[in-house]
């Protein structure tokens, strides 16, 4: 399947959200960066995880979510057949639960952060060049398990498996479950991003295009999430 060129999640979302206005953002999103700026300042000890290599990231390119672990066993063991679950211990963290969301722009600037972000729930829709629904991923953790739900909109490759791969190296191994696209074989791009915590919205955000002459164009964002130590 044709997809997206392998450059950074950071660029699949950076262009969608550098094409809009500041003011396109919630109120409430607006809102909870300010509230995180002050939670920052008032909780020192987890600004310490902003010097810290990130165990999970979700990257650009087929779309992929990267996951370090100083070991080179498969960290998300997968079950199901449509939707497909993948779940487990991230090795090196003694505690699943999400702590803290971080969105860096391709520039390098933050857009979201969340240093409290303790039940927090991050959905991601993909969809393809014809507007048709590619996939949703929906990222989850808490004290046993981090997890990953990955839903598809077809059969095949489009039934929303991930792939696994592996990069070694030290001091960490490198993850790799990539998304294989949706029905068609089409091109296909991250289209909203929302994130949710407590029953609460702390994040809608929907991607449009950068460019009608190339939609799919990537400009630079990533998804940085920290477990709890």
């Amino acid at each position: 399947m044709k997809k997206t060129s392998r450059r950074s999640f950071g660029k699949l979302m950076t262009g969608a959200i550098a094409a809009l206005p500041v003011a396109s953002l919630s109120a409430r999103a607006n809102a909870t960066l300010r509230t995180n700026e002050r939670t920052a300042t008032a909780m020192p000890a987890n600004r310490y995880h902003e010097n810290t290599p990130p165990p999970v990231e979700i990257n650009d390119g087929s779309f992929a979510f990267l996951v370090k672990t100083p070991t080179q066993t498969k960290p998300l063991n997968e079950t199901g057949s449509g939707p497909y679950l993948y779940k487990g211990k991230v090795d090196g963290s003694t505690d699943n639960n999400i702590e803290h969301i971080k969105i860096l722009h391709g520039s390098g600037e933050w857009v979201y952060r969340d240093l409290e972000a303790t039940g927090s729930m991050i959905t991601i829709e993909l969809q393809d060049y014809d507007n048709g629904r590619a996939g949703t991923l929906v990222v989850s953790g808490d004290t046993d398990a981090f997890q990953v739900l990955s839903t598809g909109y077809g059969s095949g490759n489009a039934n929303g498996q991930l792939s696994w791969s592996r990069e070694n190296g030290r001091p960490h191994y490198k993850h790799h479950f990539m998304h294989r696209g949706g029905p068609g074989n089409k091109e296909f791009r991250v289209t909203g991003i929302r994130i949710t915590k407590g029953g609460a919205t702390t994040l809608n955000l929907a991607l449009p295009s950068v460019s009608a002459n190339n939609p799919f164009e990537s400009q630079g964002y990533r998804i940085l999430v920290w477990l709890r130590d």
